[in-house]
C-alpha cells in the first residue's frame, strides 16, 4: 500500500508517499539442546545442502525424522518440496537456525497430494534448516516410507535496505518526501507494541535545541504507522528504538518514550508500514 506523511520539528515539514499521513514535530525547550535437538523432535539426521538455481534431491530416507542446514542469501527466494518423491505423507517446516529452533519460518502440509512443499523468501542472510517427517497421528512423526526433499535457489532481487540512503532534515521549514510500499529489511521494529513488517523509511536530524519534542500528525490515511526514534550513535540497524506512537489519526503525540534531544546530537526518525509484509 502506498503511504504519504509529513512532519517538522518546530516549523521544518516531512511528507511520506503511501498511507498518507502528515506530521510535525514542536519542541517544548527546558534545560533513552542438542545438536539435533531443537526441531519439534530429534533429527536423526542433519545434511548440508546447497541451493542453486538447478533442481537438487537429497538422500532417500525411510526411517527418523531428517533435517537440511543451508546457508540462505539475503533477497533470494528458495523452493523445497517432497512432491513425487515419497508415497508417505510429509510434513514440511523451516526452522531459523541450522538447528532447528523454538519457532518457523514457514510449515507445509498436502501441497501436492500427500507430500509437501515451500516457497521461501530470505530476509536476512544466514543459516536455517528444513525438517522433513511424517504427518500421522501428529506432523512430527519419523517417516516410515522412502522420501526425499527437491531443493532450488529460485531467484534473487537485491534486498531493501533503509541505511543506503538516510534524507537529512537540515532544519526548520526543509520539507522531504518519501515513498513506503512492499518489502521491508525485516527489522519489524516491534518497540510500539505491534509488528511493523512493512518498508520502512528513516531520516536524521540534529536537534537545533535541548529540549522534548512532541509529534503533531496532520494528515494520515490507509491505516496504521509507527513511528520511532533513537540516536545516530546507536546505528542504522533494527535495535534500539525508542517508540513515538502507533498512530492512525491526527493529532499532537507525546512520545511514549520522550522524544529529549540533546542540541547538536543527530537522530534517526523511523516511519514503519504495519501491513507489509517480509519473508
Amino acid at each position: 500500500m502506498n503511504k504519504l506523511a509529513q512532519f517538522f520539528i518546530k516549523s521544518f515539514t516531512l511528507a511520506f508517499s503511501a498511507k498518507r499521513f502528515v506530521f510535525l514535530f514542536s519542541s517544548l525547550v527546558f534545560a533513552k539442546g542438542g545438536v539435533f535437538g531443537q526441531f519439534c523432535n530429534t533429527a536423526a539426521s542433519n545434511d548440508i545442502i546447497v541451493p542453486t538455481t538447478t533442481n537438487q534431491v537429497t538422500t532417500t530416507y525411510n526411517s527418523g525424522r531428517r533435517a537440511f542446514n543451508f546457508v540462505a542469501t539475503a533477497g533470494c527466494t528458495y523452493y523445497f518440496e517432497t512432491c513425487g518423491l515419497s508415497a508417505s505423507d510429509t510434513y514440511l517446516r523451516l526452522y531459523p537456525t541450522g538447528t532447528g529452533g523454538t519457532t518457523t519460518l514457514a510449515t507445509n502440509d498436502d501441497f501436492c497430494s500427500l507430500q509437501s512443499a515451500i516457497t521461501w523468501y530470505c530476509g536476512t542472510s544466514g543459516t536455517y534448516s528444513v525438517f522433513l517427517t511424517r504427518y500421522g497421528t501428529n506432523s512430527c512423526n519419523a517417516l516410515n516410507a522412502n522420501a526425499s526433499l527437491l531443493y532450488r535457489l529460485t531467484g534473487c532481487v537485491t534486498p531493501y535496505d533503509p541505511c543506503a540512503s538516510i534524507p537529512t532534515i537540515s532544519g526548520c521549514g526543509i520539507s522531504a518526501t518519501a515513498s513506503m510500499t512492499g518489502t521491508g529489511a525485516s527489522w519489524s521494529v516491534t518497540s510500539c507494541g505491534f509488528a511493523t513488517p512493512g518498508q520502512e523509511r528513516l531520516f536524521s536530524f540534529t536537534a537545533p535545541t535541548t529540549g522534548t519534542y512532541t509529534l503533531n500528525v496532520t494528515a494520515i490515511t490507509g491505516g496504521f504507522v509507527d513511528f520511532f526514534w533513537k540516536a545516530v550513535s546507536g546505528g542504522c540497524t533494527a535495535a534500539g528504538w525508542n517508540c513515538i506512537d502507533d498512530i492512525i489519526a491526527t493529532g499532537t503525540y507525546n512520545a511514549i518514550t520522550p522524544m529529549t534531544f540533546t542540541a547538536g546530537t543527530t537522530y534517526y526518525l523511523r516511519v514503519g508500514d504495519t501491513e507489509g509484509a517480509c519473508g
